[in-house]
């Protein structure tokens, strides 16, 4: 901005040349260095004969902020002749993270088929940030420009599904049990927590805009001048966000000796990415920016002379979805 006029009256430039530099470029967004935490790992279970009741695996907690993921409990081993507990789903419930079940006695049954918990389902990327729009606010010292917003965060990805414990050896207790405590199977082991997911992406800053004269609420008159604007500066770049945390492994069940072990937890799923920042907006080229009264130009005496404004600047990732808006070229611009 080469000179402004603050709430003032009868003001009169006569033969007066005035000349705005460059606006400077908008800084980019601070991109993120790491990846957000990664899930808890899932807790084992306990082998066989040692304890009555045994219970499965604790859930694995992971917390990410307001948000927390959860992977499954495993499955208490089987008392007795009794069937084993099936392990807990995982949450949140994002449609994967099935518990496994737990052993009933039937030939059919092993940690291979259904005994195993399941992966937990990753969450979902954040939501990119809107590119700046509009064309800021002027006072006396010139136009604010508009940044680019911030994505959103990314959820956590899901727990994954406890493993389902094992009956206990029963006929073989002789065997397995008999220098132990207790006629109990192997328990099954908690899944992983979730990821969790990463921070939405910085948006880039306005770019910087080139004014010769900046009027506010003013009264004023131009005979026999020469305004000249050069060019804005370009809108900074949106960054990309933060990647989303690994989920945490499942443990193996507890050993069954000559029998059933309990069974793996499901691994955890990745959080979800963050979303990209805007892109913040060009800088302007104006020879007059005005608020209130317009500026009175003899037309026949004097000159404006609008030069180039700049591009806004990109979303993050390069992305020209969330590109903030271009800086304006013009003679005489209210705002």
């Amino acid at each position: 901005m080469a000179a402004s006029a603050n709430a003032s009256k009868k003001i009169e430039l006569v033969r007066v040349v005035l000349t705005a530099g460059k606006g400077a470029a908008g800084l980019d967004g601070a991109p993120s260095s790491a990846a957000a935490a990664k899930g808890a790992a899932g807790h084992p279970g306990s082998d066989a004969c040692h304890a009555n009741p045994n219970p499965g695996g604790a859930a694995a907690s992971t917390a990410c902020g307001a948000l927390t993921s959860v992977g499954g409990k495993g499955g208490h081993g089987g008392i007795g002749t009794s069937t084993a507990g099936n392990g807990d789903s995982g949450q949140p419930d994002l449609g994967a993270g099935a518990s496994g079940f737990g052993d009933n006695g039937s030939s059919s049954w092993s940690c291979a088929t259904v005994g195993v918990g399941q992966g937990g389902a990753n969450g979902t990327n954040g939501t990119p940030g809107a590119g700046a729009t509009g064309l800021g606010t002027l006072d006396a010292s010139g136009v604010t420009g508009v940044s680019g917003k911030r994505g959103s965060a990314g959820k956590p990805g899901q727990g994954g599904g406890g493993g389902g414990g094992a009956q206990a050896p029963g006929s073989s207790a002789s065997l397995v049990c008999s220098k132990l405590t207790a006629n109990v199977g192997a328990s099954g082991c908690s899944g992983g927590g979730g990821g969790c997911g990463g921070t939405g992406g910085p948006g880039g800053g306005a770019g910087g805009s080139s004014i010769a004269l900046v009027s506010i609420g003013s009264d004023v008159v131009l005979t026999g001048c020469q305004l000249v604007a050069t060019a804005g500066g370009a809108g900074g770049k949106g960054v990309p966000g933060q990647i989303g945390g690994n989920g945490g492994p499942g443990a193996d069940g507890g050993n069954g000796g000559l029998v059933n072990n309990g069974c793996r937890g499901g691994d955890g799923g990745k959080g979800g990415h963050g979303g990209p920042g805007g892109g913040g907006n060009g800088g302007h080229s104006i020879a007059i920016a005005y608020t209130g009264t317009s500026p009175l130009v003899g037309q026949s005496t004097t000159t404006t002379e609008a030069s180039t404004a700049a591009q806004g600047g990109l979303g993050g990732g390069a992305s020209t979805a969330n590109q903030g808006d271009d800086g304006v070229t013009k003679d005489l611009q209210q705002f």
